[in-house]
């Protein structure tokens, strides 16, 4: 032995102990502090006396750390051979259970002789030599070197107790670097449960009845989950959770790590290991939640279900489901067993919500304004109130507009209200609206000419929005006639589109075409952009395929395909450039018997 006493039995002997024993009488501390020249101080620390303030719970005093008696292996004693050639005593490290490997030689510790696999005992005979082969436990037979992952664990402890003196960084960080020895050990064997035969084990019996190689590769794994906390622990819960395609609920995916680390881990200093594991269910459990674990999920729920979603703020499953196609809102779709759902990230849905604190929807606007729904898109359309979210703008499906360019709005035209002088007559805004109407003046005019102050009212009523305006009627008279004057240069799409006989939109595609023509810029004033000359000559030298062929008692397609066999197509279809509606040029009919060849054409297709 390193203090050349013959064997553990000879000193215990000596100070009047019986060996193997785990605490001496306080008389035999002052014997055998003469015998080595030790305070009796440093001997008891040496010693696993049970712990000041154990109430109960196993603790045993290790280096002046409480530590739990299960996590001091005692039965099968371990050594480093190397460690034990140099010098020929037991280290009290060894003990832990934790500790499976030697960080300075970086071999995993033996608990038997390389030469006749006896349990190794330091009771009887000199500490390097095995008790019943009497071999060297110090050479190097079959040596097994230790995993990084064991041999960071086992640094950690070592400098948990200050049994090194050049630490180095550890790996384990947050709330690992401030646990204390027990704390630790208990975590780093509850990890390590999952890669024994005890998995439901909060590490007190895992080194029970389990050999030292098993032992260290199971510490090792469960020393990775810890590294980097809480990145590999998320990436091992994820790596269980895709073990089952379809995950019926918590229990059966993740078996007794969840009975173990919900429900028996007792709140304190591990408490950051259960929060991790809720943490992760919460963001990323799709699958059954029953009675016994739903209030896991409802703490920690990173997410929302539509219904919920709908319910918090207020908007309808289906515009939410047209926020999450246009991108507005963050959600993905997950299936669990045969149905599909769709799960809503609340930060997402905040955001929304506080960008939506001023904008409303078009019914709420209508209903704001006092108009109808489609009066409301010809104001937006004519840029008198702002609608960030539309139809026609960034491919929204949906309306939304400002709720405070509404409200300032209504405030702008009531703010110029001019008492009128008795007698006065007065007309009432839908008066003006009829009014506006036979003169061919559309209502987003009107409405600008309230905002810019060229009508000004002079009284309100009871009733919402424009409809509580009431105005002198000869100011409108007189307004309406300037304004006609003004737009006789000009005609609306819905004009031209009377005129010809055409849908809105076939006519917006032909102004875009350049087969109608727009006024001048400074003649054009809203939605008074197209020149009625224009229009009238294209009607003049044009025909619609539709309009033909129910003259001459046939179909528009047939009436194409009989055209186009002589080589006459329209100037514009679906077909041809996306137009709604097939159109002629009169000049490329001119000559041609349409009659009769329709009639021809019935002729040939009876016989």
């Amino acid at each position: 032995m390193m203090n050349h006493y013959d064997s553990p039995n000879w000193i215990t002997e000596h100070v009047g102990a019986t060996c193997p024993t785990v605490a001496l009488a306080e008389r035999n501390y002052a014997s055998l502090a003469v015998l080595v020249g030790l305070p009796v101080a440093t001997l008891r620390n040496l010693a696993y006396l049970p712990a000041d303030g154990d109430h109960g719970e196993g603790l045993h005093s290790f280096r002046g750390h409480p530590l739990k008696r299960r996590f001091l292996r005692l039965a099968k004693r371990r050594h480093c051979p190397l460690c034990l050639k140099k010098s020929q005593y037991h280290r009290g490290i060894w003990d832990v259970v934790a500790v499976t490997v030697c960080p300075q030689h970086e071999l995993v510790l033996r608990e038997e002789c390389p030469h006749c696999q006896e349990s190794t005992t330091f009771s009887s005979g000199p500490v390097e030599r095995c008790r019943k082969c009497q071999e060297s436990l110090c050479d190097m037979k079959r040596p097994a070197r230790a995993t990084p992952h064991a041999i960071a664990t086992a640094r950690h402890i070592h400098q948990l107790v200050g049994e090194t003196t050049d630490p180095g960084p550890s790996p384990f960080t947050g709330p690992l670097a401030t646990l204390t020895l027990n704390d630790f050990v208990q975590v780093v064997m509850l990890m390590a449960a999952r890669f024994s035969n005890r998995p439901y084990s909060t590490g007190d019996t895992v080194a029970d009845d389990i050999a030292i190689d098993a032992l260290h590769d199971a510490v090792a794994k469960g020393a990775t989950l810890l590294e980097d906390w809480p990145t590999n622990f998320r990436r091992y819960l994820e790596s269980v959770h895709k073990l089952e395609s379809r995950p019926t609920n918590v229990i059966s995916q993740f078996g007794p790590f969840y009975e173990v680390v919900l429900k028996q881990i007792p709140e304190g200093p591990l408490s950051f290991v259960r929060e991790a594991f809720k943490s992760y269910l919460g963001q990323t459990w799709s699958g059954f939640v029953d009675g016994r674990n739903r209030y896991v999920l409802q703490a920690e729920q990173s997410f929302l279900t539509l219904k919920e979603a709908s319910s918090r703020s207020g908007i309808g499953e289906s515009r939410l489901r047209q926020l999450i196609e246009s991108g507005d809102l963050m959600a993905d779709e997950v299936v669990s067993g045969s149905r599909a759902f769709t799960r809503i990230n609340p930060a997402s849905l905040d955001r929304l919500m506080a960008a939506r604190a001023d904008l409303i929807g078009l019914t709420d606007a209508a209903t704001l304004l006092g108009i109808k729904r489609a009066t409301v898109h010809e104001l937006v359309e004519a840029k008198i109130i702002n609608a960030p979210h539309r139809p026609s703008a960034e491919g929204k499906g949906y309306w939304m507009l400002r709720f405070g360019a509404i409200e300032h709005l209504l405030e702008t035209i009531q703010n110029r209200r001019q008492p009128a002088p008795p007698g006065t007559r007065q007309i009432s805004f839908h008066g003006i609206c009829a009014l506006a109407g036979r003169h061919n003046i559309a209502l987003a005019d009107l409405v600008r000419a309230m905002a810019e102050g060229a009508l000004t009212p002079i009284d309100e009523t009871s009733d919402k929005g424009l409809k509580a305006f009431v105005f002198d009627h000869s100011q409108v008279l007189a307004w309406c006639d300037r304004t006609r004057k003004t737009h006789s240069a000009a005609i609306t799409i819905l004009e031209a589109a009377a005129m010809l006989g055409l849908k809105k939109g076939v006519v917006s595609h032909l102004l875009d075409l350049g087969r109608i023509k727009r006024v001048p810029k400074e003649l054009q004033r809203g939605f008074y952009v197209i020149d009625p000359a224009s229009v009238s000559a294209f009607h003049h030298d044009h025909l619609v395929a539709s309009r033909i062929a129910k003259s001459l008692g046939t179909s528009a397609s047939s009436l194409i395909t009989l055209l186009g066999k002589h080589g006459i197509v329209p100037i514009c279809g679906p077909e041809m450039d996306g137009s709604r509606q097939y159109i002629f040029a009169k000049s490329d009919l001119e000559g041609i018997d349409l009659v009769g060849l329709v009639a021809d054409r019935l002729k040939r297709g009876r016989t």
